[in-house]
């Protein structure tokens, strides 16, 4: 088990650190977040996902239509702005 019991808030117009030792599932969750883990797993994945209380499945609501996310392994130049790098 990497994730178990995990509850979590993100507020709109606020910044959220994730954080955590070496191995502790910080990557795991936001892959999970981020809807790239499904095609990438070899166990499973069980839990809801919710969208404004309610669960992204019920809605259409898809993540990477909502929101941003770069992997760690990504490279960044110096001059893109905060957008560029999400895009």
């Amino acid at each position: 088990t990497l994730l178990n019991g995990i509850d979590a808030i993100f507020r709109p117009g606020r910044i959220t650190a994730v954080m955590g030792a070496s191995g502790a599932g910080k990557t795991t969750l936001l892959n999970l977040l981020a809807g790239v883990a499904q095609s990438q797993s070899r166990g499973t994945i069980s839990g809801d996902l919710k969208v404004n209380g309610q669960t992204t499945s019920e809605h259409g609501v898809k993540m990477k239509n909502i929101s941003g996310y770069v992997h760690q392994d990504d490279v960044l130049f110096d001059t893109m702005t905060v957008r560029e790098a999400l895009e």
